[in-house]
């Protein structure tokens, strides 16, 4: 590797790997004859913050699964998406509750999907991963060339890895209440008490506001186990204020409509970042 911070990209793919295994995304086991083995790769990106400045180097280890085949290597692909214009009603939502919108993004989502179960995928060994003497002897191989990894959890690269991901969001939302819109299936409710909640999903990310700045914060609690860290921009959330503007309106009258409630003041928004993992 030829970079100027080569020992840090080293330590992010030791980090990466570590976190894999935590996930128990896969198990170390012995080729089994006639069955095709993925290659992976590393992929490379530096996270800037809003001067410039180097604020992450991020990698992600990605199964090269452009030649999988459907009905051998995969099944369903489809993976729904939020529509731009519930993103922006959940911003103005934001703006009329004085709860400024939090966005976060679920780090290693695909990860922690559980793979389709009629499938078995088996990938190469990462470069950069070691394994022990220990390991050959107890799997009854020579080298690294007779071994692979099997996958129990998705991986970023194959096919319907999305819908995989997407699948486990839904799962924790509906876990802790929420009930899936009929109008935008990326979108989510939770009315406790008279408090409304609501999230917009879109692949990893999450938007989430209330009528209620505890509400909130107690749904990123709720998610401790994704864990936290601040890393998003709000400039990275679609809509700008003119957009925002035009929604208002609409959105004051199905809040009267659907939920009781009725504000008239103009509230000049912000959306607070935050990185749920």
């Amino acid at each position: 590797m030829r970079s100027a911070h080569k020992e840090r990209w080293l330590e992010a793919m030791a980090e990466e790997l570590k976190a894999l295994e935590a996930n128990g995304v896969w198990e170390v086991a012995k080729k089994p004859r006639g069955v095709h083995v993925w290659h992976t790769k590393w992929v490379y990106k530096t996270k800037r913050d809003a001067e410039g400045l180097i604020k992450r180097l991020k990698v992600r280890l990605v199964a090269c699964g452009n030649k999988q085949e459907f009905g051998v290597n995969y099944s369903i692909t489809f993976a729904v998406i939020i529509k731009m214009s519930s993103v922006k009603i959940i911003r103005v939502l934001a703006r009329k509750w004085r709860v400024p919108a939090k966005l976060g993004d679920v780090p290693n989502a695909y990860v922690k999907a559980d793979k389709e179960e009629e499938l078995r995928i088996f990938i190469r060994i990462p470069k950069g991963m070691e394994i022990s003497e220990e390991m050959l002897k107890r799997l009854g191989v020579t080298s690294e060339d007779e071994i692979v990894l099997e996958l129990h959890k998705g991986l970023y690269g194959l096919r319907g890895a999305g819908r995989l991901g997407s699948k486990f969001l839904h799962r924790k939302l509906v876990e802790i209440g929420f009930v899936q819109s009929m109008v935008d299936l990326c979108v989510y409710f939770r009315k406790r008490g008279g408090v409304l909640v609501v999230v917009g999903v879109y692949v990893d990310d999450l938007l989430v506001t209330g009528t209620r700045q505890d509400a909130v914060d107690t749904f990123i609690e709720e998610l401790a186990s994704l864990s936290i860290e601040n890393l998003w921009q709000s400039s990275q959330v679609p809509g700008n204020t003119g957009e925002l503007r035009r929604y208002e309106r609409v959105v004051g009258q199905l809040c009267a409509h659907y939920f009781g409630l009725h504000v008239s003041a103009r509230v000049r928004g912000s959306v607070v970042c935050l990185n749920l993992g």
